[in-house]
């Protein structure tokens, strides 16, 4: 849309929740394996659970828990979110060295961060702003 060059292009990513707390149920790991041909490099399993399912397909209802809380109490998996980005951003043509992440967890730092994950709906939000400077501005 703006001539952009993804190979000249650079991303960072910032502060999220991180594989270290995103637990996830079987329902988003279906997801995922549908949308991402390499998704097994996103979860990380705990111990006692099998590194991969077969595909399954069914008709069903709609989810009624909200994305990401699965009926299971027990996780199937930790997500890590900035590996799903850096593979999303790669495979738009950006380089490899032209992707960072700020190391920094969301849920593990509550002095530093919000999360709703870690502390439900009454927590605050963040949020970042991206924009494109008129030529006349520069």
């Amino acid at each position: 849309m703006y001539g952009s060059s993804p190979s000249s292009l650079l991303a960072v990513l910032g502060p999220s929740i991180r594989a270290c707390c995103y637990e996830v149920g079987e329902d988003v790991e279906e997801a995922f394996r549908g949308r991402f041909p390499n998704a097994d490099e996103f979860f990380r399993k705990p111990p006692g659970r099998p590194a991969s399912r077969p595909q399954r397909y069914s008709l069903s209802f709609p989810i009624v828990q909200p994305p990401g809380h699965s009926a299971d109490p027990r996780p199937s998996a930790h997500l890590d979110l900035i590996a799903v980005a850096r593979d999303q951003l790669h495979g738009a043509g950006l380089a490899p060295r032209h992707v960072a992440a700020v190391d920094f967890c969301t849920a593990c730092h509550p002095d530093l961060f919000y999360s709703y994950r870690r502390d439900g709906s009454g927590t605050g939000r963040m949020a970042a702003v991206i924009g494109i400077r008129p030529a006349t501005l520069r």
